[in-house]
């Protein structure tokens, strides 16, 4: 159960540019803050391919058990993997960004509640440092590492 649960926060970890198309496109955020809503919708919608367009298109994400996902594709079958575990819903909590005109760092932490169609609810809990960059077209996450937490 523990792989399942670090594939699950995994998912969580990444972008969703593609939902909310008045606050991101492929190419780039408006503001890093943006993402917080842009990947609960994603989750709760399963749309991996919009959490992976959050990111740069070579974006790392740092997973607490060692591995690293590299770039979209790899972020992308990441988070499939998680979303089709079952139900997903993602929750925000503690969002602090702090950075300049073209480089940001962000600290969330997180609560990820999966629903298998059989069997009971798993919650994960986490918290994430994710180093943006800006480019003509808006903001993108460049490294995204997290950890899971115990409960409190």
């Amino acid at each position: 159960m523990t792989e399942l649960r670090a594939w699950m926060a995994a998912a969580m970890v990444a972008g969703l540019a593609m939902l909310l198309p008045g606050l991101a496109a492929a190419d780039g955020l408006k503001n890093p803050k943006d993402a917080v809503e842009i990947f609960k919708k994603a989750t709760a919608e399963g749309d991996a391919a919009a959490i992976a367009n959050v990111y740069g298109p070579k974006a790392t994400l740092l997973l607490p058990d060692g591995k690293v996902a590299s770039g979209r594709d790899q972020i992308r079958a990441l988070n499939e993997r998680m979303l089709s575990a079952g139900k997903n819903e993602l929750t925000f909590r503690d969002v602090k960004v702090d950075g300049g005109d073209s480089r940001a760092v962000m600290i969330w932490s997180w609560e990820r509640k999966i629903t298998p169609e059989k069997g009971e609810p798993v919650t994960i809990r986490g918290r994430s440092m994710l180093y943006w960059l800006k480019g003509e077209d808006g903001w993108q996450i460049a490294v995204d590492m997290y950890q899971q937490v115990p409960r409190r």
